[in-house]
């Protein structure tokens, strides 16, 4: 059989999730829900994905099928969710250029990734509470100002990470209809 057309989606009905490395989508799921039959899977082709978990709970992810019979079902559930977003232009769409506007915005961000921005952001706040709990008892005014400042200075290094990573997981690939 071919290989899975990347990216894959997988879900429950119209909400689907986005991955670009099927070893990310099989870490993703869980096994009770997968032989309970919950999830639905798709490649970038709309080939429909088996998806199965074995004995020790680990899961499984192979194409089902060597022709696109699960395009029609895909790009009807793509639709639904970009419409759903306010990212659907008007007017019919090729299933390529769906699954391309889709991708970025349905994708389960890496677990690094993701681990990465909320340390920072976690360290960030701490050290602005921590720094504000220390000074402030018995401070004078000016040290009340450097309080406030690096209080400031630091939310607004969250915050711009955060809209960072925000833009970084929206971010398309440019494809038009």
């Amino acid at each position: 059989m071919t290989d899975i057309d990347l990216p894959v989606f997988v879900g429950e009905g119209h909400d689907l999730s986005s991955f670009d490395v099927v070893m990310d989508a099989e870490n993703h799921l869980e096994a009770i829900d997968v032989r309970a039959g919950i999830y639905k899977g798709f490649d970038a082709q709309g080939r429909r994905l088996r998806i199965e978990a074995d004995k020790r709970d680990r899961i499984h992810i192979a194409l089902a099928e060597s022709t696109p019979t699960g395009a029609g079902e895909l790009k009807e559930a793509l639709e639904y969710l970009l419409r759903g977003l306010g990212e659907l232009p008007p007017g019919s769409h090729s299933l390529p250029f769906l699954v391309e506007r889709a991708d970025p915005l349905l994708r389960i961000p890496e677990p690094g990734r993701l681990l990465g921005w909320g340390v920072t952001v976690a360290a960030l706040s701490y050290l602005s509470a921590a720094f504000s709990q220390l000074v402030w008892e018995g401070a004078t005014f000016w040290q009340r100002i450097l309080v406030g400042v690096v209080v400031a200075v630091t939310t607004l290094a969250t915050l711009a990470l955060w809209y960072r990573a925000r833009q970084e997981s929206r971010r398309g690939r440019g494809v038009r209809p």
